[in-house]
């Protein structure tokens, strides 16, 4: 790529008669995932490792609607691919198996907030033109909420159900749809499985 980078910079340089063209190394990245989009594109979506130390831009990890779980899962995922070389998706595959068991003990023991969707409303709620995922949650759970007033929303089978704090589900039985949950947590850590082509199991087999 850097070799196909110069022949191109050459070649303005020729069109140019000549003119000098000064370049800037800013870094050298160790190593880089870059997602693409279903269209072939290129999306702010990465992580990079530079000297030894990881930046991630546009993932579900660093973003205030992810689940504590989900965020646990990909960074996992990340550490992992990043700082290892042989990356194997067996491997990607145990740890999603690991947090499918750490779902399934925050919902024996009731630990919501690790599993649940945090969320905020962006404006006042009788602002709103249509019901959204979260209005529909304060709405079933009965919630007054101010704008930007955190909480959090589980699935139920009967619909998305919202609460502030775990003592509003102290005397609640929730039928909680469980393979919809997890399907929104295990979304978040399906992007690092793509990287891996059907027939190969290592990264190093590129």
């Amino acid at each position: 790529l850097f070799n196909a980078i110069l022949e191109r910079i050459y070649e303005i340089d020729n069109i140019q008669d000549n003119k000098q063209i000064s370049l800037e190394l800013e870094k050298i990245i160790d190593k880089m995932i870059i997602f693409g989009n279903e269209k072939g594109g290129i999306r702010k979506k990465y992580v990079e490792l530079t000297d030894k130390k990881k930046r991630l831009a546009g993932l579900d990890s660093i973003k205030s609607d992810t689940q504590e779980i989900a965020k646990d899962l990909q960074n996992e995922i990340i550490d992992y691919i990043i700082f290892t070389d042989d990356v194997n998706k067996l491997k990607v595959k145990e740890i999603i198996e690991k947090y499918r068991t750490k779902f399934e003990e925050g919902l024996a023991t009731k630990d919501y907030k690790y599993i649940a969707i945090p969320t905020r409303l962006n404006k006042d709620p009788t602002s709103y033109k249509t019901k959204t995922f979260a209005l529909k949650a304060i709405e079933n759970a009965k919630l007054n909420m101010a704008m930007n007033e955190r909480f959090y929303i589980v699935i139920l089978k009967s619909g998305p159900f919202g609460f502030k704090n775990l003592a509003d589900l102290k005397y609640l039985k929730l039928d909680i749809d469980k393979e919809y949950m997890w399907d929104r947590i295990k979304r978040k850590a399906d992007i690092f499985l793509d990287l891996f082509p059907s027939e190969q199991k290592t990264l190093g087999e590129f």
